[in-house]
């Protein structure tokens, strides 16, 4: 097996990938456990929020940086787990509901006019590869966090595409087990891969920087029989 290859990369060549636009992630139950909202900023020596300009605009907005408590703890789990040089770079996590449903919306309106020949049930499947439907997104239950890797002088590494890019602009790289990545690339993502997996985290196959934990994303993917994490309204 090639030492490159990310955990999980030959299951899900071989599998259908799962978008949160399948009726299945939305039939999960919630079964809220009530686990407080922490400041996931400067929690670790090696985790690191971006509070960058440059992030605010990619975003859309000034990001609040907390989760829910279990998140946070999984985050220090990845952290010691990754090698002495590499750090976590934060993006994205808590992503209020509101806000969850107007850039949804919007990319909804904008494939409408991209692509007039699809129905809109097909134009909200495409959508979703990229932002989630409000029903199932894991930003608005505190579940989900957006990383990437950092060196010792802050620089990101290569991850084949930026953070944020979506399948049109990334020619398909933002996808976390894209065939065309070279040997550093493949490198940088097994080692956020394997932190990230081992801490319980569940990606999302279309973003290799989304990662999820306790959300109906996750306990699908993990086989659970509900998620524990709903939407907060803060």
């Amino acid at each position: 097996m090639n030492p490159n290859l990310m955990p999980g990369q030959k299951r899900l060549k071989m599998s259908k990938r799962i978008p949160l636009s399948d009726p299945r992630i939305a039939d999960i139950l919630i079964q809220e456990c009530h686990e407080p909202m922490v400041s996931i900023a400067d929690i670790h020596k090696k985790i690191y929020a971006d509070t960058s300009t440059e992030n605010a605009n990619c975003l859309g907005y000034q990001a609040n940086f907390i989760a829910r408590r279990s998140v946070a703890e999984r985050l220090k789990t990845v952290a010691d787990a990754l090698p002495e040089h590499l750090s976590i770079l934060i993006k994205e996590s808590y992503r209020p509901y509101h806000l969850q449903k107007t850039l949804f919306d919007g990319y909804v309106n904008d494939l409408l006019i991209e692509k007039p020949n699809l129905s809109i049930k097909e134009i909200e499947k495409i959508a979703s590869h990229f932002i989630a439907p409000p029903i199932v997104a894991g930003h608005p239950t505190g579940g989900a966090v957006d990383v990437t890797l950092i060196d010792k002088k802050g620089n990101e590494l290569d991850m084949g595409c930026a953070y944020d890019e979506d399948e049109k602009s990334s020619n398909g790289a933002c996808h976390s087990y894209f065939d065309e990545l070279n040997s550093t690339q493949q490198l940088n993502r097994k080692q956020l891969f394997d932190a990230m997996t081992q801490a319980g985290f569940i990606n999302y196959p279309f973003e290799w920087w989304h990662w999820s934990f306790g959300d109906r994303y996750w306990a699908f993917m993990s086989e659970k029989s509900s998620a524990i994490f709903g939407p907060i309204h803060i």
